[in-house]
């Protein structure tokens, strides 16, 4: 509710937001960087939830500023 989702800031915000929970949920990560397949499987891990739960709020202006960001 403290948001404006119809402007950039209050998107990028929740992206933000969205973002620290994927990585909470997909934790913990991986503290051998040398291990390649944990490294990718925590990646992916987050980037899968973070596209999910942009697409689960349903906010045009949230998807636009998820896809121009890259995500």
């Amino acid at each position: 509710g403290d948001l404006d989702l119809k402007k950039d800031a209050g998107a990028e915000s929740l992206i933000g937001r969205l973002r620290g929970a994927a990585t909470h949920v997909c934790s913990p990560a991986p503290t051998q960087l040398a291990n390649f397949k944990d490294v990718t499987d925590y990646d992916n891990c987050r980037g899968r939830a973070l596209a999910n739960a942009v697409q689960d709020v349903g906010n045009p202006m949230v998807q636009q500023v998820f896809k121009r960001t890259g995500g």
